[in-house]
């Protein structure tokens, strides 16, 4: 059985347990149901991205699923991925930070009063904090 499978045949049952439909599951993930069924049925690849808003949906840890369902080569594969899409978020946390750096001392060259303005822009602009 292929790992796809393997991931899916599970969430068919979390699915069932929790009495949501297909219908459901395909809007919460914005597909259509018949994607939706392809991708339970193992038909087509389910992404990691849609691996993560299924667990999400379900209030289960990612780890903590793979754990039950994948073989631990496959296993240490997502775990890769998983890491290496992490430092790619703390990258662009990073970059971020600099782009606004600059836009500060930017505006403070400019004008000092537009610097309340860029605080307020940016205040507004990010996300919200996440626990790690």
């Amino acid at each position: 059985m292929s790992n796809y499978k393997n991931i899916t045949d599970g969430f068919i049952i979390l699915r069932q347990k929790h009495k949501v439909s297909r219908a459901e599951m395909a809007e919460y993930l914005s597909i259509g149901v018949s994607m939706y069924r392809k991708l339970e049925n193992g038909q087509t690849p389910i992404g990691l991205d849609r691996v993560l808003k299924i667990c999400e949906y379900f209030d289960i840890d990612l780890r903590d699923y793979l754990d039950q369902v994948l073989d631990s080569k496959r296993k240490c594969e997502y775990e890769a991925i998983i890491h290496r899409q992490a430092v790619v978020i703390d990258q662009l946390k990073l970059e971020n930070s600099n782009v606004w750096s600059l836009i500060f001392q930017l505006t403070n060259w400019l004008n000092p009063k537009m610097r309340a303005l860029a605080q307020k822009m940016r205040s507004n602009l990010e996300e919200p904090k996440l626990d790690n």
